[in-house]
């Protein structure tokens, strides 16, 4: 009886994720970052094939992990970082894009666990996506109305999981790396203005303001 119950709580949760998955707009993310495409990107109907859109996800993540320097190529650390194995991914497509035109991908934090990491992604046709997605880092309470309706082409994510360079099995997030991944976590919306209602009687007139707070909830709910 509970296994049942339970299944349905998990098929009701993946109905609900269908629905958010699917959204292009009102997509606003931590980072952005934009790349130009290629003449190989093409297929043979004259837009970017659909595996493409992937690398380009795994160029930001990758992209974000150098410049924090949480990503060693050389192998110069000691002791050396995990390497992060992408283990699932995915992508919903809205719009072509096509070479020449470049592309920007914005990126935010999904869900951080203990050895593994969900970065939700979105791919913008153009430089100008960027400016229409909004500021890289900033916070998406004070963005503009035409970044809130910035239609993404796609949107997708990525699953890392951080593998023990010598023994190739998962292993614990390490501090330094665990907090650049942290400064992908979007922060909440801005403050709504105080909302003011005025009460008469007939001995006093009063004035009492009520605010409401929210929190940001993930476009793409977690598998982990």
């Amino acid at each position: 009886k509970k296994k049942k119950k339970k299944k349905k709580k998990q098929n009701k949760k993946m109905k609900k994720t269908g629905k958010q998955i699917h959204s292009r707009r009102n997509q606003l993310f931590r980072k952005y970052y934009t790349f130009q495409t290629r003449w190989r990107d093409n297929d043979i109907y004259g837009h970017m094939n659909n595996v493409v859109y992937l690398e380009y996800f795994d160029s930001a993540v990758n992209k974000f992990l150098l410049e924090n320097k949480v990503l060693d190529l050389e192998g110069n650390e000691d002791p050396p970082l995990p390497s992060g194995y992408i283990v699932e991914s995915k992508c919903t497509y809205f719009e072509a894009v096509k070479f020449p035109h470049p592309v920007t991908v914005g990126i935010r934090l999904g869900k951080l666990g203990r050895s593994s990491v969900r970065y939700e992604l979105g791919i913008f046709n153009g430089k100008a996506a960027a400016a229409g997605a909004g500021t890289a880092g900033a916070d998406p309470g004070s963005t503009t109305k035409a970044a809130a309706t910035a239609a993404a082409c796609a949107v997708g994510y990525l699953v890392h999981v951080f593998v023990d360079a010598k023994s190739g099995k998962p292993t614990q997030i390490p501090t330094r790396l665990r907090r650049a991944l942290q400064s992908l976590q979007m922060p909440p919306p801005s403050m709504p203005p105080p909302s003011t209602s005025t009460s008469t009687s007939s001995s006093s007139s009063s004035s009492s303001s009520s605010s409401s707070t929210s929190s940001s909830g993930e476009i793409i709910p977690s598998k982990l």
